[in-house]
């Protein structure tokens, strides 16, 4: 899965949802380094979740230590318990012991589940409501990626399944009822508030 904020309208516009010109004020201007954070917690997410074969991850959080490295303000825009654990696992990050920090920042971002699919599929969920209540995309947007987060069968009813549940529904709403939007972006603001991040610990990501 990936952010794509931009396919995601231009899907609405597609269905006849927005008009150009409604498309075009829903559109945001990027923040980098947290467009950069999430699209490598959603890409960690891919393999679990087979829709990726490999990690994704790997070949671009060497890079992304790098930057932190060089400008730690870079994790300024994230979520404290986030800036922490990303944070933790560039501090020495080395070839040798890259598997097991993606495992560490998987576990420590997606838990408590029983499983890497369920930390992946929870992480997914919480990178898009987390970017709707931050305000760095539109709740349509950010409730368009949300929705197409899968639900497993037997799935717990944790505050990520129901966020996901609810925002399907609230979506579908947004498009087919122009009138009440601002009322339905208020709703998805308010369900994306109900999903928040563990509180991890450092030395669970950095292995000290």
């Amino acid at each position: 899965m990936e952010i794509d904020d931009a396919g995601r309208l231009d899907g609405l516009l597609r269905r006849g949802a927005v008009s150009v010109a409604e498309a075009d004020s829903l559109r945001l201007a990027p923040v980098p380094e947290r467009d950069l954070a999430d699209t490598l917690r959603l890409r960690l997410c891919m393999q679990p979740t087979d829709e990726a074969a490999e990690n994704l991850f790997l070949p671009d959080f060497g890079l992304y230590a790098d930057l932190v490295k060089r400008e730690p303000e870079a994790l300024g825009r994230l979520a404290e318990p986030v800036a922490r654990v990303l944070g933790a696992a560039a501090d020495g990050y080395a070839g040798d012991n890259a598997d097991e920090r993606s495992v560490a920042v998987l576990r420590a971002l997606g838990g408590p589940g029983s499983n890497p699919r369920r930390w992946a599929l929870a992480l997914e969920a919480r990178v898009f409501a987390h970017r709707i209540r931050d305000g760095v995309t539109r709740p349509i947007v950010g409730a368009l990626g949300l929705a197409a987060v899968d639900i497993d069968a037997g799935a717990p009813r944790t505050a990520e399944v129901l966020a996901v549940e609810q925002v399907r529904r609230l979506s579908e709403r947004w498009i087919a009822d122009r009138a009440g939007r601002a009322w339905t972006d208020a709703e998805i603001v308010r369900v994306a508030r109900m999903v928040t991040w563990p509180e991890a610990e450092v030395n669970d990501v950095c292995g000290g």
